[in-house]
């Protein structure tokens, strides 16, 4: 197993011995940030100002449970679901504004379908573990690792200096919707068909690459309506799978170290299973970038470091209610049905489907089991990543089951 040498001009804080960035230019970049950070002071006032962006989120009324004072172990019927199409419904899914009223203080208070436990790292961890082990998704909040990664990145100019000149991957879309395609394999082949062999297909999305500055500018354009041109921005990192980087152009294997609490760790709260981890995947969205709703293989985590994007959640019980592209489709795993619009006539399925949601916001991450169903919606420009550790057989028998 390959590992790495520590850099001579800075050692960074909570290295991995076996995946990250040991270049000098990223060790000297470091060096400056953490020792600016040093200061608890500093550190505590960024965090304050990311702080002074979170929206105070109530739940409709449903589950029996505090979701901020959970059980220790998950209560029946957990998580709460309410119809999709009432999700939906009360909150459209083209709408970056979420529901709100004032209270008597003055207070603006923001609704949501949420009924996910929500633990804090440092109280609240064996609970994590409990339900991660049940196969639920939860929400951490108030990681030290992860808040300390919340202010690098929101500190002015930090991310700039970070990914520099480099182009990376990002998609295109004409309209705020983003449907992944992949067009189908050929018979006795191991080869792809192109677009134009696939019958009745067209590509949704564009793959260009730009630079970070390029793409925020975009991103803080006036142009919000849905129907305006969205980029979402990525960052690939190779980890394990390839240490120098070359599972992609410019990898960003500096995701390793900038975000300790994803290193392959076995007693890590966020991987199951760190030797199936592959890489960590980072995707910045702007205001109505909105990813339709799917499931992915694997178990998922996924901490938001800046602004804050709604998941709408289905288990994967409702695979035949959710009006998914069939089996051997460009974008199958995906619904067809537009959840901003949905035509119940054409999917009548889809009125029997059943989620919850919620509203995650810089600092907080999301496990999310393998096979699990969701629809993404960027409220702002925000920047996410996640790492996936494994499959999980049982939740593989409703997708199986589903025919895909």
């Amino acid at each position: 197993m390959r590992t790495w040498m520590t850099t001579h001009c800075h050692k960074i804080p909570d290295a991995s011995k076996y995946v990250g960035d040991r270049s000098n230019t990223y060790a000297l970049l470091r060096k400056e940030i953490d020792e600016y950070f040093e200061d608890s002071a500093k550190l505590e006032e960024e965090l304050k100002d990311v702080r002074k962006f979170k929206r105070d989120f109530k739940s409709y009324d449903g589950a029996n449970y505090d979701t901020y004072n959970c059980p220790d172990k998950p209560p029946i019927g957990y998580p709460f679901t309410w119809k999709t199409t009432a999700i939906v419904e009360k909150w459209p899914a083209d709408d970056i504004d979420p529901p709100s009223f004032i209270e008597n203080d003055g207070n603006q208070v923001f609704l949501h379908h949420n009924s996910l436990c929500i633990f804090d790292y440092q109280r609240d961890s064996y609970k994590a573990i409990a339900y991660r082990e049940a196969r639920l998704p939860f929400i951490v909040d108030n990681d030290p690792a992860v808040l300390k990664t919340v202010a690098r990145w929101n500190s002015p100019n930090y991310m700039n200096r970070l990914l520099g000149d480099l182009p990376h991957r990002t998609e295109l879309s004409l309209t705020n919707n983003f449907l992944f395609h992949a067009p189908p394999r050929h018979p006795k082949s191991s080869k792809l068909r192109t677009m134009k062999e696939t019958e009745g297909s067209h590509r949704p999305t564009k793959l260009v690459r730009m630079t970070f500055a390029n793409w925020l500018r975009k991103a803080k354009s006036r142009l919000t309506s849905p129907k305006d041109p969205h980029w979402y921005f990525r960052l690939i990192s190779c980890g394990k799978t390839a240490p120098d980087g070359s599972c992609d152009v410019n990898a960003s294997e500096f995701l390793f170290d900038e975000l300790p609490f994803f290193q392959p760790k076995f007693d890590s709260l966020y991987l199951v299973d760190p030797n199936k981890q592959r890489g960590i995947h980072c995707r910045f969205g702007m205001p109505g970038v909105t990813a339709q709703n799917h499931y992915d293989f694997g178990r998922n985590a996924i901490a938001l470091l800046q602004g804050t994007r709604r998941y709408i959640l289905s288990h994967p019980d409702q695979c035949k209610n959710m009006a998914l592209f069939p089996p051997g489709h460009p974008s199958a795993r995906h619904s067809a049905i537009d959840w901003a619009d949905p035509n119940l006539e054409e999917y009548p399925e889809f009125s029997q489907a059943q989620s919850h949601e919620v509203v995650l916001q810089a600092g907080q991450v999301l496990y999310l089991p393998h096979v699990w169903f969701h629809h993404i919606i960027s409220l702002d420009i925000n920047m996410q990543c996640n790492t996936r550790s494994g499959i999980d057989h049982e939740l593989q028998e409703y997708i199986d089951d589903c025919g895909f």
